[in-house]
């Protein structure tokens, strides 16, 4: 791409192209026609291998920092036996009857609850109907009777409920470990759903399907741009290192 040069540094040349969306990184003689040793085009295989290699594991390696910072901060996930509510959709019917954030459902009908797969499962059992849902909120108990929806919207729950059973716990200072233990696991488990996620992406391709959902630089700034308003900058640090 034409651009403007800004700089050389130790051997690496800086520069805004026409359109600065997004970025990319280009070996020497990447594409053939480099001369001298320096060129990657005159590397030994094994050589080549370790390049492209290592371009890889800065990436995990960035990633694991970045996860790292992230729960030395915001504290360790940690799983428990509450299904604590964590967000509630508008004009939904968790809405209606005034579950906030914070809220631990406890029962569902005569059901108690201890994973956020059971409150899922209880509530599908009474689509259409009513249901008794006990709340804690703060230490107080609360008795409420929530209206179960037919059908869920895309992208919602029958209640309209984000529920979840893992809770931050924060660490001291000198157990800095433990959050990079966090960011080992963390990347380990974006890593493990990028890769199938890219595996299935080829195979559709293969068989002639085009994805829907990939998004380019745009894309990504929209996303940034949503998690920063909605979420705070802490969240924007850890989708920069999903991406």
């Amino acid at each position: 791409l034409i651009g403007y040069r800004l700089a050389v540094f130790v051997n690496c040349m800086e520069k805004i192209n026409w359109l600065p969306i997004g970025g990319f990184c280009k070996l020497y003689g990447e594409e053939g026609g480099g001369s001298g040793k320096e060129a990657f085009n005159n590397k030994n295989p094994w050589q080549k291998g370790l390049i492209v290699l290592g371009g890889v594991l800065m990436n995990l390696i960035l990633a694991i920092a970045i996860f790292s910072v992230v729960y030395t901060i915001l504290g360790i996930p940690i799983e428990t036996n509450r299904v604590r509510i964590i967000g509630v959709a508008k004009d939904s019917p968790a809405e209606a009857i005034g579950l906030k954030i914070g809220d631990i459902v406890t029962s569902v009908g005569d059901k108690e609850l201890k994973k956020s797969a059971e409150l899922t499962e209880e509530v599908a059992k009474f689509k259409g109907g009513k249901v008794e849902m006990r709340i804690d909120r703060g230490g107080e108990m609360e008795l409420l009777v929530v209206a179960v929806r037919e059908k869920a919207p895309e992208g919602q729950g029958l209640l309209g409920l984000v529920i979840s059973n893992t809770e931050m716990k924060k660490i001291k200072w000198y157990e800095f470990y433990k959050g990079i233990g966090a960011g080992f696991k963390e990347a380990y488990f974006w890593g493990k759903i990028i890769f199938d996620g890219v595996t299935k992406m080829v195979g559709g391709l293969w068989q002639g399907q085009v994805p829907k959902d990939v998004s380019g630089p745009i894309g990504m700034y929209q996303a940034t741009s949503s998690i920063r308003m909605n979420q705070g900058i802490l969240a924007v640090i850890h989708f920069f290192g999903v991406v």
